[in-house]
């Protein structure tokens, strides 16, 4: 997919920053991301990033669902729009609720950006089992 960009696993200041809570962790559910992030991955939010800086194409954002109270998505900024909004996408197209649906999503609907993933045990056994 163009813009996207490999998430490292956490590093100790991410974890510090999990401790003092500018990092969320978060578990992700459903395939609408795969191959970059499956059902059980962890993914490390950090909800103060676009406070310093503006989303760009390729940022992989988590956000709050427009309709479904509580439920966060996890999705991939496909661009920028001249109000401010974004258009958010999975990178599983066929199994993705997103903007094609949905629409755009306003600035203050991002909860953060996610800065690094730690697979999930099912990922970690399919991949160990193809070695």
């Amino acid at each position: 997919m163009t813009g996207a960009r490999v998430l490292p696993p956490p590093n100790w200041g991410i974890v510090f920053a999990w401790i003092f809570r500018r990092v969320r962790r978060l578990r992700v559910s459903g395939e609408s991301m795969a191959p970059t992030f499956g059902a059980g991955d962890t993914v490390w939010v950090h909800t103060r990033t676009f406070l310093r800086r503006d989303p760009v194409v390729g940022d992989v954002v988590v956000a709050h669902h427009p309709f479904v109270r509580d439920q966060l998505l996890i999705k991939r900024v496909a661009s920028v729009l001249s109000d401010g909004s974004l258009e958010l996408r999975g990178d599983n197209r066929e199994s993705s609720t997103d903007s094609g649906g949905l629409g755009s999503f306003p600035r203050n609907a991002i909860l953060g950006c996610v800065l690094a993933r730690s697979p999930g045990a099912i990922r970690r056994e399919t991949r160990s089992n193809r070695s």
